[in-house]
């Protein structure tokens, strides 16, 4: 590969030597197309395929988000139907199969919210 601004060489060396060459990162065969610069092919294909990695889970992260959204609706909108069922004294076998769902859902969320913090945590680690 190249080195700065040089240009890329290719090396000889014996089959004793190769071990030691390939160790610190020289390729057996031709050396690959380089760019008129000072990275290489590989760098350019490993530094495409690492933000491609990052906006993917910048995407998972926004996906789970709107997740999110709707199920905090949704468990805003149970808790109204069970005030509602408790000021209308619905019969207590609904009203309490209401409050189950309720507590379903503030786990739900509360997972969710748990998860998709970690998540954003760990993209906003990769990005320093």
């Amino acid at each position: 590969f190249n080195n700065d601004n040089e240009p890329a060489v290719t090396l000889r060396v014996s089959v004793n030597a190769l071990k030691a060459h390939m160790n610190h990162g020289d390729r057996e065969g031709s050396c690959p197309d380089v760019r008129n610069d000072r990275y290489s092919d590989d760098y350019y294909r490993e530094r495409n395929d690492y933000y491609e990695r990052i906006q993917e889970s910048r995407e998972k992260v926004l996906y789970s988000q709107s997740i999110l959204d709707y199920a905090v609706q949704r468990l805003t909108d149970s808790r109204v139907q069970l005030v509602n069922m408790q000021n209308r004294n619905m019969p207590a076998a609904e009203i309490e199969r209401k409050k189950a769902t309720v507590v379903e859902l503030e786990q739900n969320v509360s997972l969710l919210e748990t998860l998709i913090g970690v998540t954003a945590g760990l993209l906003v680690n990769k990005l320093q």
